[in-house]
């Protein structure tokens, strides 16, 4: 009981999923698909109306857009003016791979070289857009040219900008580095003068009280010293402190 109800729940999770997709064809007696390009999913079903002439689904290749290749063609489908009942042929999607048709009719005129046809799933970020696939039909050679080199400029865009995104990353990386290094070499530079100052201080005050020493002692041996004798006594000690 409970396996009948979730495969009964899984159909109908599948039903929901899956899109019935119209295509109109020859809508207004025009040599056209409507749409002529469409995103679909596995599991959808394209169903193609036939509305005037007398015109064919026929799957064909991306390189020969007006030659059969496949298994998916309607055949012809001969539509009277102002008939009720419009035929319809219609098949389900079963991957994402890109699909190519076009109408097989050529009497009067090859309805493939005036551009109709259809696909389903094409890339267009790639070469084989939609329009370039109509362009090949039409002979066009020229607009399959300007397709394929907008792609490529497409794709030099986006190289191009992913390398901007990476310099720009590492740029900010090595700033960054270097505002977490400088505070630590600010402090050891401020340690290192403070430490030269304690130094020269200690130093100074040794000396001074070395030249009061010996001034005092030229003094008591009656040697008179006056304030430029003091002065070369302190420097002179201050230097030996130094080095010591």
């Amino acid at each position: 009981m409970r396996f009948s109800f979730a495969l009964a729940t899984l159909a109908a999770v599948c039903s929901v999923q899956a899109d019935n997709i119209l295509i109109q064809v020859g809508a207004n007696n025009a040599l056209t698909f409507s749409p002529s390009n469409i995103t679909a999913k596995v599991g959808d079903t394209i169903a193609f109306q036939f509305q005037s002439k007398n015109h064919s689904i026929t799957q064909s290749s991306f390189a020969s857009p007006c030659v059969k290749s496949g298994v998916v063609d309607s055949g012809f489908q001969f539509v009277t003016p102002g008939q009720a009942q419009l035929p319809q042929y219609s098949f389900n999607v079963t991957d994402l791979n890109p699909l190519w048709f076009f109408c097989a009719q050529t009497n009067p005129a090859n309805h493939c070289n005036a551009g109709m046809v259809f696909s389903v799933n094409a890339n267009e970020t790639s070469p084989k857009t939609f329009a370039a696939f109509q362009a090949l039909a039409m002979g066009n050679s020229g607009a399959i040219a300007s397709s394929v080199a907008a792609s490529v400029v497409a794709s030099v865009t986006s190289a191009a900008a992913g390398a901007i995104n990476t310099a720009t990353s590492d740029i900010a990386s090595v700033v960054q580095q270097g505002t977490s290094i400088l505070p630590s070499v600010i402090s050891d530079a401020t340690s290192v003068i403070g430490n030269g100052v304690s130094d020269a201080t200690a130093a100074a005050g040794a000396a001074a009280s070395d030249a009061a020493k010996a001034a005092g002692g030229l003094i008591g041996a009656g040697v008179r010293v006056n304030a430029n004798s003091l002065t070369f006594l302190v420097g002179l000690g201050v230097a030996v402190h130094l080095l010591l």
